[in-house]
């Protein structure tokens, strides 16, 4: 656990690993695994270290070749 307080619910955070969807500049979209995080028990905020939302703000800018492709299916709402 960390010694921080959730600042939203007063919650505890605990160190854990998130997945993140990011867009690109152009607009594509890119799922991170594995991102070190401080989360919220009770509420799921996340808190990333000035290092983290670097190297994130990096990934975005130039994307790597992925480690795997997804495919994803769109859908429209249709209009009530």
């Amino acid at each position: 656990m960390s010694e921080y307080c959730c600042a939203i619910c007063g919650g505890h955070y605990e160190n854990r690993k998130v997945t993140l969807e990011l867009r690109t500049p152009t607009g594509d979209l890119i799922i991170v695994r594995d991102v070190p995080a401080e989360v919220c028990v009770q509420c799921g905020d996340e808190l990333f270290t000035p290092e983290v939302t670097h190297q994130l703000m990096l990934l975005v800018q130039s994307p790597p070749a992925p480690v795997a492709t997804l495919q994803v299916p769109v859908y429209v709402l249709a209009a009530a």
